[in-house]
């Protein structure tokens, strides 16, 4: 339920009389909050001797200028709420029918204060179904206080994000050929492992073979966004070989088969001249793909196989008289972000990213999966030292990672020891001993400003590295 924003917020503090030491604590924070603009009810700013105690706490409660109450938990609330004595009795009686008769009132906000000795929240029985603030804890107090001064302006405290747009795969019958699903079965039945082998091979360059077959151009479209339909066009064959490539674990070194299939596919699309719009979009799709493999050697826990496909040698390239590594199979398309911007009137930091994402194949990632990826190549690329001879990977999709919420999530996992060992193997290191080495150059070197170029101009972040998460002291530190 949204919140209604409040300029001039007004609060009673409901609490329990414990000591003067804790009527001094209460005292303070009605304080805090009056000097952030918060007019505060407080009996002991309020009441004077011979004055009707209980009148002053029913008359409070009901005050319609009164947008908020705050009810302050401790073990003495909790125990006289519960038996309905003293005041705080007096005052559960007025409070639980507001509370229990509006199933969306927003007006009784619980705060815990102190915890009870055993560390639980003295939450007395009408309000254990309601949300709370915590203040008890030193540590998280300051964030917390300002959650609850947000809440008592009327501000959302998570705002709802945008509304998008409808999915093109929603309308779309995308079900697999008949041929893939055959497939599929001969590949997760109880054929000899050679029999699956060759099944997967031919599979793979079956589905390749297809789209490198696939032959239209804008010319073959009479509508607005030609380049679009083009590449919406093609996404059943990007489907199809992700399902193939989904099963690489049923073959022994199934994905050695598969990252050999795209690089022949990518080395192929260089080399054949043909309509420039068709390449362009291949080459795109090529990139798009590989991403998908990562996302799928990543969902499937294999750091093995992740680990090969990101560190071994791929193409060579004469003119550079070197190997290429997996940036071989990068590639920007500016007329997919032309079209994108214009489709939508919005001028996209990465259109790129919002097209694949909003087309997300859903039955092989999610989009978080599809970011993740993304970004574990710019950092493999940045820790195996691939941007030293330009061979590198920019990470298309970071800017829609919220709040680096997804590599914020891995990089964590990294202070475990096991995640650690992980970690070393996805991107090709030996043991994690080697990984924390060159973990701690980048760190440097990042501290240095040699990373600051890896942004979007507009953006308000850098791409993510895995240092702007956790500390190369921090990593393995947690059994």
């Amino acid at each position: 339920m949204a919140r209604t924003p409040i300029d001039k917020p007004r609060v009673f503090i409901s609490y329990a009389w414990e000591s003067d030491e804790y009527k001094d604590r209460v005292r303070s924070f009605a304080t805090e909050l009056r000097s952030a603009g918060v007019d505060v009810v407080l009996d002991q700013w309020e009441l004077r001797e011979g004055n009707d105690m209980n009148a002053f706490m029913e008359a409070s409660v009901a005050d319609e200028s009164v947008t908020n109450v705050l009810i302050l938990l401790s073990p003495k609330y909790e125990e006289k709420a519960n038996a309905r004595a003293g005041g705080v009795g007096t005052e559960t009686q007025i409070i639980s029918p507001e509370v229990y008769g509006r199933v969306s009132q927003t007006k009784f906000l619980p705060v815990v204060f102190m915890r009870n000795p055993d560390g639980s929240i003295p939450k007395p029985a009408y309000l254990k179904s309601l949300l709370h603030f915590d203040l008890s804890n030193i540590d998280s107090y300051g964030s917390e206080y300002r959650r609850l001064v947000q809440a008592l302006y009327g501000v959302e405290l998570l705002p709802k994000p945008e509304l998008g747009t409808k999915p093109a795969w929603v309308d779309e019958i995308d079900a697999p050929s008949s041929r893939v699903l055959l497939a599929l079965d001969r590949l997760k039945g109880n054929e000899p492992p050679q029999i699956k082998r060759a099944a997967f091979e031919s599979e793979l360059a079956t589905a390749l073979d297809a789209i490198a077959r696939w032959n239209k151009s804008p010319a073959d479209y009479n509508c607005q966004f030609k380049y679009l339909n083009m590449y919406l066009d093609v996404l059943p064959l990007r489907n199809d070989f992700n399902r193939i490539a989904k099963c690489y674990p049923y073959v022994e070194n199934g994905h050695t088969l598969v990252a050999d299939a795209l690089e022949r596919l990518s080395r192929n699309l260089r080399e054949v001249q043909g309509d420039w719009h068709n390449t362009e979009l291949k080459e795109t799709l090529v990139h798009e793909l590989f991403l998908y493999f990562v996302a799928i050697m990543q969902g499937y826990g294999d750091a093995r196989a992740l680990g090969d496909v990101l560190s071994r040698e791929y193409q060579f390239d004469q003119h550079s008289n070197r190997y290429l590594g997996f940036g071989m199979f990068y590639h920007h398309d500016d007329e997919l972000s032309s079209e994108v911007g214009y489709r939508d009137g919005q001028s996209y930091i990465s259109p790129m990213a919002k097209f694949w994402l909003e087309n997300i194949d859903p039955d092989t990632c999610t989009g978080e999966a599809f970011i993740l990826a993304d970004e574990l190549c710019f950092n493999a690329a940045i820790l195996l030292g691939r941007e030293s001879v330009g061979d590198t990977w920019f990470p298309k999709t970071y800017i829609y990672d919220g709040n680096y919420a997804v590599m914020r999530r891995f990089a964590n996992g990294l202070r475990s020891e096991s995640r650690l060992e992980k970690a070393a193997a996805i991107f090709g290191f030996k043991n994690p001993e080697s990984f924390v080495d060159r973990f701690r150059e980048v760190e440097v070197l990042d501290k240095a400003g040699e990373y600051k170029e890896y942004r979007y101009r507009n953006a308000y972040g850098s791409a993510p590295l895995l240092c702007h998460f956790v500390a190369s002291e921090q990593l393995g530190k947690k059994a």
